[in-house]
């Protein structure tokens, strides 16, 4: 029933309020509403249009192109664990990454002492979450229960994520100590985020601010190369005169609308703009890589 009403009462219904006389609904973007740098979207909230059920790509479905064109999402893949390789310095990831190796399958095939290609997609799927959040500070009881496996399997998991990749805790106590000390921290761009809660009597508030601590240089980072990517796209169309148009930013990934007959060359602009063109004006150590979907409405083909 709650999936069902939310689903009703924040899409369907509240959405409608605000089409515009042109039948679209044009959101508000917000540059200074996240600490960590992202875009907030609002009036409405377009960044918040659910995936996964039945329903939800039914809601995705009404978020359709104009006659004649397309939409295409370009998703960066894996942005912030390139991030934390990058701010790290950690050789040996920066590495596996740039060699195209999948780190999650790595990870599960040395804790779960199994060879990589015996790994299913389950073990995977676990190590990937747990490795997400232990780069995020949590522990590993809340990890176990979540899974529902022992303290002991997620402990496994852990130290062997920084046992393989040693500058990469390094890096995660090091910012933590900067933190505590100063009571902010930056990301790759010197964006300086304040954390007060590191300086409250009370510990889960405490604990909280160290997760802040973590996070927010690497979703700051990761948020600012999408905008980059962002600007330099919508330089380049307006440079080439093309007719395609950046219309949406969903986090980590940028919606185009372009003309049927420029899908290819779309395609091929952006990506290179997103990888090569981005990565060479931050100097990024180590290669980004995009998802393209391409369709006439958001569920791109569902």
């Amino acid at each position: 029933y709650r999936h069902l009403h939310k689903s009703y009462t924040s899409y369907l219904i509240n959405l409608l309020k605000f089409s515009k006389e042109d039948g679209n609904i044009h959101c508000e973007y917000d540059q200074c509403r996240t600490p960590s740098g992202r875009l907030a979207s609002r009036s409405p909230n377009l960044q918040n249009i659910p995936k996964g059920s039945e329903i939800a790509k039914n809601i995705r479905k009404a978020f359709i192109s104009r006659e004649g064109y397309t939409l295409i999402e370009a998703d960066y893949k894996q942005i912030e664990f390139r991030c934390l390789a990058h701010l790290s310095r950690d050789l040996h990831m920066i590495e596996l990454i740039n060699e195209g190796k999948d780190i999650h399958r790595l990870i599960a095939s040395l804790a779960y002492m199994k060879k990589e290609e015996d790994i299913t997609d389950e073990e995977r799927r676990i190590a990937k979450t747990i490795v997400f959040g232990l780069m995020y500070g949590r522990g590993e009881k809340s990890i176990a229960e979540q899974f529902k496996i022992s303290i002991d399997e997620a402990r496994n998991i852990k130290n062997t994520f920084f046992g393989t990749f040693r500058e990469a805790g390094n890096w995660i106590e090091k910012v933590k100590r900067f933190a505590k000390q100063n009571g902010y921290v930056k990301n790759l761009f010197g964006r300086k985020i304040e954390i007060p809660q590191l300086f409250s009597k009370n510990k889960d508030e405490v604990a909280y601010g160290l997760r802040c601590a973590i996070n927010y240089p690497i979703q700051g980072t990761a948020a600012d190369i999408t905008n980059f990517a962002g600007g330099l796209i919508f330089k380049k169309f307006k440079e080439l005169n093309i007719d395609a148009r950046l219309i949406m930013n969903i986090h980590d990934a940028l919606v185009i609308e372009c003309r049927d007959e420029i899908i290819e060359q779309i395609k091929e602009l952006i990506t290179k703009i997103m990888t090569e063109d981005v990565r060479n004006l931050i100097n990024f150590r180590v290669k980004l890589e995009i998802d393209i979907e391409e369709g006439k409405n958001l569920a791109f083909g569902e």
